[in-house]
């Protein structure tokens, strides 16, 4: 047990793994078997914290923390359906512990069973209302229902009951992005990012609010920072190609949105933003090219006829440019 509050994990591991083979009593099994499958757990080493846990249920089968636990590393693994059941089944052994109905709501909320999610996490609250973290999950529900005041009520009181987790100023940021609430979003990004300054996804987010907020010299800080941090990402080099455009440094746009190309080829919109900077600079016979091959992966944008009616007219073939324009006037494909 101490091992387990210095995280040594491995020793830990070896300690309940000899008690498992020394002791037969049944109630020293199932505590070797319950903390060696959280041991297991923190290490992400789900398929034996599941099998321990399991067995730590089969030797206790009343044990509601066992199946609390079983569901935590069946969620952790990805497994949501399985783990709402353990937790279903925790509740039906006590029904009185919050924490319970939290988790299930959380499983709920990742099998997309919005309303079941809500009503899980306002019973958790019914019994301990002082608990931040239920109030950030029911926020990040009602985020998910586009029910932006009610989750910008819940992160506020996860706030106030909990100052020191950047999670909840960041996700208060994504509801007023949302809401379209530029700078009020870029101060809870900031805010997340003084108490945790690597957090890429805020470092992101802050980026697109400035961008949307005119500060382009900002976004492409934030952006290219994400880029330092995390390594190659499509969506940060699209986000930072779409600021160069509007700063009209297209070649470096360009050089973005081909990296983004090189990462994820099948990004109709990226071969529009293509072929917008590359009429910018002059080469008109390839934006013709970025555009088809925007219309090829389905694109809907009317602005490609427009770029590509544009393009022809630059080239000088006004009939070209004229047919497109007309098919794109009564509606038709090229």
């Amino acid at each position: 047990m101490v091992y387990l509050g210095l995280d040594q994990l491995k020793e830990s591991i070896e300690d309940f793994t000899k008690a498992i083979g020394l002791v037969k009593e049944a109630n020293t099994s199932f505590k070797a078997y319950f903390y060696r499958g959280e041991c297991f757990r923190k290490m992400k080493r789900y398929d034996q914290s599941i099998k321990d846990l399991q067995t730590a249920c089969d030797i206790q089968k009343d044990s509601a923390p066992a199946y609390n636990n079983l569901g935590l590393s069946l969620f952790e693994s990805g497994q949501f359906e399985k783990a709402f059941e353990k937790y279903t089944r925790a509740i039906e052994l006590d029904v009185k512990d919050p924490a319970y109905h939290t988790n299930r709501g959380i499983a709920a909320h990742h099998l997309g069973r919005y309303p079941t999610a809500l009503e899980d996490f306002n019973k958790s609250l019914i019994i301990d209302s002082s608990i931040a973290r239920t109030y950030y999950h029911r926020g990040i529900t009602y985020l998910a229902l586009a029910q932006f005041a009610e989750a910008l009520q819940d992160f506020d009181k996860a706030i106030q009951l909990d100052p020191t987790n950047y999670k909840f100023f960041h996700n208060k940021g994504i509801a007023y992005q949302e809401m379209r609430r530029y700078e009020e979003a870029i101060t809870m990004f900031v805010r997340s990012l003084e108490l945790n300054t690597g957090h890429t996804a805020s470092i992101y987010h802050l980026g697109l609010m400035q961008h949307k907020n005119g500060e382009l010299r900002e976004a492409l800080e934030s952006f290219t920072k994400v880029l330092a941090l995390s390594g190659d990402s499509r969506d940060v080099y699209e986000s930072r190609g779409l600021v160069y455009q509007d700063m009209k440094q297209h070649m470096n746009a360009i050089s973005d949105f081909n990296m983004a190309i090189k990462l994820e080829q099948d990004q109709p919109d990226v071969y529009f933003y293509l072929g917008n900077s590359k009429i910018a600079i002059g080469n008109y016979e390839e934006a013709i090219e970025d555009f088809h091959k925007a219309i090829e992966l389905g694109s809907k944008n009317p602005g490609i006829f427009n770029g590509i009616g544009q393009a022809y007219r630059h080239l000088g073939n006004f009939p070209k440019s004229l047919y497109v324009f007309s098919r794109h006037f009564t509606g038709l494909d090229l």
